[in-house]
Formats: C-alpha cells, sequence, structure tokens
C-alpha cells in the first residue's frame, strides 16, 4: 500500500491502479463512493462487469450494492444518451466527472447498458461468498473436495470434540491439576471459547508452546506433607519459640497470632495437598518473619510453612503454563477431529471457506493460485475493509 499521506477525497483523482485505502466514518458516503469507483473502472478502464471484484460483509449489504449499482448505471446510461450539457452543471460530481471525462457519450451509454445486462453475472459477493466462489472454481489447484455442503455454524461439532478432549484429560487428571481447573473455573466452555479464538488466528496451526515441566506439583506435595507434619507435632513450640523472638509486636498481637494460628490449623488439616492456602500463612514466611523478629525465623516449622507458601507460588505459574500447553494441545486435536468428521461427510462451515483459501493462498501453490485470480479479476474494490478479523485482513 501506498505510503503517501492521507488526503481528502476527490472522486476524480482517486487512482485505478494499485492499492487504495479510503477512510470515512459512518453515514459519510462510502458505498456511495464505491459506486461511483465502479462506474469509472466500467468506463474509463473499459473493465467488464464480470470481471470487477466488489466484497462487502452482509448479505444484506450485498444486496443493497446491487441495487444501487444497477440504479446508477441506468440513471448515468439515460443522462448519456440525453443532454451531455446538463451533466456537466449537475451538482452529482460523478454526472459531472463522466460528462468531462466522456469523449464518445453514445460508445459510453452502449458500454453502460452492456453492464447493465451482464450485472447478474457481476462478482458483487460477501466475502464468504468469494471465498465459495474461488475454491469451488479453483478446487483442483487447492486439494479441495469440488462439491461440499455448507454449514451454517459448526459450533455444535466444536462442542463434541471439545467435550471429548476433556473427558479424556479428566480421567487422567492428577488431583492438584484438577484442583487448580476447578478453581480457575475452567470447563468445557472455557475450552470451546479458547479453540475458536485461536481457529481464527492465521499460523495458530503452527504454534505449539514448549510443554513445561511437571515436577513442581511432586515439589509441592512434597512440601505440603512435611509443613502439615511439622505443624501437628511442634506448633506449641514453634509458636512459643515466635513468642520469645518477637521484637515488634504491632501486628503481631496475642489475638491476631490465635486467630492465623487457627486458620493455617484449618488449612493444614486436610492429608491431601490442595491449593487453597489461607493467605495469613505468608505473614509466615522468612522474610515476614525478619521483620519482626530479632532472631529471623525461630523454628523449622515457619521455614516449612515458607517453603510450602513460595512453591504454592511456583505451582500457580506452572499451572498457568501448563494450561496454556493444554490449550493449544486441545485445539490441535479439535481440529483434526472437526477436520475429519467434515471431510468423511463433505462438510464445511463458512469460515472455513475463508481459513481454506488463506490456507490455499499461503501453500504450495498459493502463487498461481493468485495469479488465476488476478487473471479473473481485473480490480476489486473492498467495501467495509475488516482489518479487526486476522483471517478476513
Amino acid at each position: 500500500m501506498s505510503k503517501t499521506p492521507l488526503q481528502p477525497l476527490a472522486l476524480e483523482r482517486v487512482p485505478l491502479e494499485g492499492i487504495n485505502l479510503i477512510e470515512a466514518s459512518a453515514g459519510t458516503g462510502k458505498t456511495w463512493t464505491i459506486v461511483a469507483l465502479y462506474v469509472r473502472l466500467l468506463l474509463e478502464r473499459r473493465i467488464p462487469a464480470e470481471r470487477i471484484l466488489v466484497v462487502t460483509f452482509t448479505k444484506a449489504a450485498t444486496g443493497e450494492l446491487k441495487s444501487r449499482v444497477l440504479e446508477r448505471l441506468t440513471a448515468l446510461r439515460d443522462a448519456l444518451a440525453g443532454d451531455i450539457e446538463a451533466m456537466r452543471t449537475s451538482d452529482d460530481p460523478l454526472l459531472r466527472h463522466v460528462a468531462h471525462s466522456s469523449r464518445d457519450p453514445a460508445s459510453d451509454a452502449q458500454w453502460l447498458t452492456a453492464a447493465i445486462e451482464s450485472l447478474d453475472l457481476a462478482p458483487i459477493h460477501t466475502i464468504h461468498a468469494f471465498c465459495h466462489r474461488a475454491l469451488g472454481e479453483e478446487a483442483f489447484h487447492c486439494g479441495l473436495p469440488f462439491d461440499s455442503e455448507l454449514l451454517a455454524d459448526d459450533t455444535a461439532l466444536l462442542e463434541l470434540a471439545v467435550n471429548d478432549c476433556w473427558r479424556r484429560a479428566m480421567a487422567e487428571a492428577e488431583p492438584l491439576w484438577a484442583l487448580w481447573l476447578q478453581a480457575h473455573k475452567v470447563e468445557p466452555a472455557t475450552l470451546l471459547a479458547v479453540v475458536q479464538e485461536l481457529r481464527n488466528k492465521p499460523g495458530a496451526e503452527h504454534l505449539l508452546p514448549q510443554a513445561p515441566p511437571r515436577d513442581a506439583e511432586a515439589r509441592y506435595a512434597a512440601c505440603y506433607a512435611r509443613a502439615r507434619a511439622l505443624w501437628r507435632e511442634a506448633a506449641d513450640e514453634a509458636f512459643e519459640a515466635l513468642e520469645r523472638s518477637l521484637v515488634n509486636r504491632k501486628s503481631f498481637t496475642r489475638s491476631n497470632t490465635a486467630r492465623w494460628r487457627e486458620s493455617i490449623d484449618a488449612c493444614l488439616a486436610p492429608a491431601a495437598p490442595h491449593l487453597a492456602l489461607d493467605e495469613c500463612m505468608e505473614r509466615f514466611t522468612a522474610e515476614a518473619l525478619a521483620q519482626h523478629c530479632k532472631t529471623g525465623v525461630p523454628h523449622p516449622l515457619f521455614e516449612a510453612l515458607d517453603a510450602l507458601w513460595h512453591d504454592a507460588r511456583a505451582l500457580e505459574g506452572a499451572f498457568a503454563a501448563r494450561y496454556a500447553h493444554w490449550c493449544v494441545q486441545t485445539y490441535h486435536e479439535v481440529m483434526r477431529a472437526v477436520g475429519a468428521h467434515k471431510r468423511k461427510r463433505r462438510v464445511r462451515a463458512y469460515d472455513d471457506l475463508l481459513r481454506e483459501l488463506h490456507a490455499a493462498l499461503h501453500g504450495p501453490q498459493g502463487e498461481a493460485l493468485a495469479a488465476r485470480l488476478r487473471q479473473r479479476y481485473a480490480a476489486a474494490l473492498i467495501d467495509e475493509f475488516q482489518d479487526t478479523d486476522p483471517v478476513r485482513y
């Protein structure tokens, strides 16, 4: 795209070659401009209507655009066959431009008549319809089936595949990993949303973060067991040592200490390790006690609580990395399963059309496919340019 700074739009100066971007707010005449450029391509470049590709976003917009083009071409043809001088003084900038640029009004009127008669063949499409047509016409070169049924929505297929992945994963999940997923409210619907997001990102098929090591869970379980054993054996002794060592009792009042001890006692009551550590445990880490005690950590129990607290933070990070890896892994499994289902039944969803054409254009035959599309379409006008969607972009 040209690096020329943005300039106010002047219809007659918009180049009819290269790549040009027109930016405008809603209601400022973008559709009017698309139609006007369509007319200029017809008359000034003598491009047949069937070789001017127009892509818009919705079926409703496509219908409106075709109607506007037909209305405009008919009015221009009638004007060219009538009073050319009246066109030159018209309030309509397109009429004035056509009148001043036309060297043979009668020939231009005939050309517009031919365009009107062939408008049913004009490729004015939604982006999905354009992709469907391109894939159908180039199926052999894209390595895709020549005919397939279009699904309005493939969410049900994705849900089935995600649920299968979820059941397999949960059957093999270690207790702490299952607890982490539960605490973070991860469920099949969560995975489905991730899969849907990833499949709209070009290149996601190549994405697979390195699997994180699995030793954090074993370390945490060992820390929990040690802290729990020391708590049951030596809690009284440890808190007596803490009482003797305290120099700053502003936070460690007897009532606060008793309340925190009660919370930790409940936290370490279960024999099986869990992730719901009470926040008050942080007050008994080495860093916290160093600010209140004259002898640092006054008892091995507090060293064990310190290790447990920090290993819990490390485990959180390890599980977050594992979750990211699992999401991408699930995405690949779901795409393989859904793809196999679609190929077997020869069906496609609408967004598959975009992804398949994108993949074909970036595949081994991509350059040849792009050349054939350029040969078929001498010009393209994109209405409502979708720069928020990576695949459409």
